[in-house]
């Protein structure tokens, strides 16, 4: 005999399936974060994961956000996951979109640049002189304070309200460069728009007109 299912217990059910869906999520983040999730490595067109991103974004995000994408940079070539750098491309996307609730523009730029062993020793990261591809990310949002700018990479620290973060998307974003021996910062100003800077290393079979780089 088959028991009819209430409308509580319908409610119940749901809210049940929900918590278990986000707690898998937040578990896939978590294991991203801490880097015992699988990277692939192969070949990435960096132009490409760009323009795969902005077509996602343009059928996602407020159509009162213009944006746009200028390419400058001679290779574009990388290895690492696709999947993982796209998350990492979108998880900024779409906070910037957020701080744009009135309209604004994101722009993407592609450039190349060239840090020497100097210059790496005299930052944060670990990573190697070489060639590297610069993508920037610019909104004209409303920008963080320098609190929220020193502590926007730290895992659950959100600047949204109550929960609408967990805190994890650009802790993943970290994580997801710091997996492709890159390098990342963030410049904002409240009331004029962030830019986050990511470089990714050329591959090998990259390109050679690059430019030297000074300062992050």
């Amino acid at each position: 005999i088959t028991e009819k299912i209430s409308d509580t217990q319908q409610e119940y059910i749901s809210k049940i399936i929900t918590a278990a869906t986000r707690a898998g999520n937040l578990t896939k983040k978590l294991l991203t974060f801490s880097h015992r999730g699988t990277k692939a490595s192969t070949t990435i067109d960096c132009e490409k994961i760009i323009s795969d991103t902005i077509e996602i974004l343009k059928r996602t995000i407020d159509k009162i956000v213009d944006i746009s994408f200028d390419n400058k940079a001679s290779a574009v070539s990388i290895i690492g996951d696709d999947s993982m750098l796209q998350n990492a491309f979108l998880n900024i996307s779409i906070n910037a979109a957020q701080a744009m609730p009135e309209g604004g523009k994101l722009t993407f730029t592609i450039e190349n640049i060239y840090f020497d062993r100097n210059y790496c020793d005299s930052l944060p990261f670990d990573i190697q002189p070489g060639e590297y591809v610069e993508i920037s990310i610019r909104d004209t949002g409303t920008g963080m304070s320098r609190e929220g700018m020193s502590r926007i990479f730290e895992p659950f620290f959100t600047t949204k309200e109550q929960g609408k973060g967990t805190g994890l998307g650009l802790s993943m974003v970290y994580a997801a460069v710091i997996e492709h021996s890159g390098a990342i910062n963030v410049y904002s100003e409240e009331g004029t728009g962030t830019v986050f800077n990511v470089y990714l290393p050329l591959s090998k079979e990259a390109g050679k007109d690059n430019v030297y780089a000074e300062s992050l």
